[in-house]
């Protein structure tokens, strides 16, 4: 094997991130993933596009209606066939469609079927629609990330958290699965959803019987949980520093020019470290932080302004690039996982929207012309 999944199919019916990004992985590590679209798909418009190409290159796309007999007598074919089925829709969307675990399981007894939802596959909230902000809500996520005990508003947070958390849960779910089917030839049911993503975040979180909170808080200007913990502005931007050791809060001490030993760097001690680092800029202040031996970085709007164009970055595979048939060049963070025996790959770009249809109808036994029949009876969709 040359890597860790070499040799397993999945099917990606998924949506959005929460769905698709483990199925990335998983091709990441090796696995031939076939992402399922419908024929006129508009993921990839609307303001969709970047979460939409953010978690499919190394997948082939078949365009297929799934709402057509002759589409699911496709999808059908492809279910005996694979190892996994991903997805994230609603309870309900997949036994309509024809390719819910009842299903996938009489036609292959040993599937490994993964269904991660929003707030979980049973209870009152089942077929509620799930987002990631909902899972950061009721994991407090908003709440202590807004350092509401200082009187702050809670804080809505960037998109994805707790669905990047839960695609991570359901990749590991899948790989115990496989583990077992491994050791004892059985198929089986996998299921995470949102919320416990953000249960996930909030995880270093717990309230005593009395009701105060038991985890570190967010200073009253949202910037840190301490002096020695916190961002400071520069002179031309601002900077992190994570100093968690008596000796690394003395160099920083030192390194700032202020009070001695044992002082506090604040209000209380001699002078102010808001003041000192404004006195330079970040750049200035990562070498001088890191020829003291102080924790620091520098706090950029985002980490693609150098990294892809960083020579470590791309010789460790961190980021990647190629061409996409319909944007040009794509460039992405790479392989998330590394393995010494088994190292992942990058297979290639997210698909077209139909690029592979005729290649994997054809391996499922449909003729060129079979294919153009149903290309013309919208039943599927690829590139002329």
């Amino acid at each position: 094997m040359n890597n860790a999944l070499e040799g397993i199919e999945v099917l990606d019916f998924g949506a959005n991130l929460a769905g698709p990004f483990a199925p990335q992985m998983m091709s990441d590590l090796g696995a031939s993933v076939i992402k399922i679209e419908e024929p006129w798909s508009d993921a990839r418009t609307m303001g969709r596009g970047s979460s939409f190409f953010g978690c499919q290159r190394g997948k082939r796309s078949l365009a297929v209606d799934l709402k057509t007999p002759q589409g699911t007598e496709v999808i059908h074919r492809l279910i005996s066939r694979v190892d996994i089925i991903h997805h994230n829709l609603r309870p309900g969307v997949a036994e309509r469609l024809k390719y819910d675990y009842e299903t996938a399981r009489r036609l292959n007894p040993s599937i490994i079927y993964c269904h991660t939802t929003g707030w979980g596959s049973t209870g009152p909230n089942a077929d509620w629609p799930g987002w990631d902000q909902f899972g950061q809500a009721l994991g407090g996520a908003e709440y202590h990330g807004g350092g509401c005990e200082q009187g702050n508003p809670p804080m809505w947070h960037r998109y994805g958290q707790c669905d990047a958390v839960n695609a991570m849960h359901s990749l590991i779910g899948v790989l115990q699965a496989l583990y077992h089917r491994d050791r004892t030839g059985e198929g089986q049911m996998v299921e995470t959803c949102i919320v416990n993503g953000g249960m996930t975040i909030s995880s270093d979180l717990y309230l005593r019987a009395d009701g105060p909170c038991e985890r570190p808080t967010l200073d009253a200007e949202q910037r840190g949980l301490s002096d020695w913990y916190r961002l400071y502005e520069t002179a031309d931007g601002w900077i992190t520093v994570a100093c968690v050791t008596d000796d690394q809060k003395d160099r920083l001490r030192r390194a700032l020019g202020l009070a001695a030993e044992g002082a506090p760097p604040g209000p209380e001690g001699a002078g102010s470290p808001d003041a000192a680092f404004r006195r330079a800029t970040a750049a200035e202040w990562q070498a001088r932080l890191d020829e003291a031996g102080v924790p620091a970085e520098i706090s950029r709007p985002t980490y693609a302004h150098d990294i892809f164009d960083d020579p470590e970055a791309i010789d460790k595979g961190w980021v990647v690039a190629y061409q996409h048939p319909e944007v040009g060049r794509l460039e992405q963070v790479g392989s998330l996982l590394e393995l010494s025996a088994t190292p992942g790959r990058i297979a290639g770009p997210p698909p077209a929207l139909g690029q592979h249809t005729v290649e994997i109808l054809a391996e499922l036994g449909y003729s060129a012309d079979e294919s153009a029949l149903l290309k013309d009876k919208r039943i599927v969709n690829f590139p002329d």
